[in-house]
């Protein structure tokens, strides 16, 4: 982590993305982490939909590049959306 002040101060923002990309990424090997990631996710956003609504685009992005890096998909694929 580069900037830890901001980390500290946006780390359910950060937590929120790092395990909704966790959530896809799983889910595209055909792996079922709902029962996980739900509570999980709801507990960093404060149970707030929007807070999770509002990280979608960068979560995405976020697994499509992964899943490229591993030569799984292309970085427009459609199907991580």
């Amino acid at each position: 982590m580069q900037d830890l002040p901001t980390y500290r101060t946006c780390r359910g923002r950060c937590e929120v993305e790092a395990e909704s990309v966790a959530y896809v990424l799983a889910a595209a090997h055909g792996l079922d982490a709902g029962s996980y990631t739900f509570g999980y996710v709801a507990g960093w956003s404060g149970g707030d939909v929007n807070k999770v609504r509002e990280s979608g685009e960068q979560v995405v992005a976020a697994a499509r590049r992964v899943l490229a890096a591993l030569g799984e998909t292309s970085s427009d694929d459609a199907t991580v959306a």
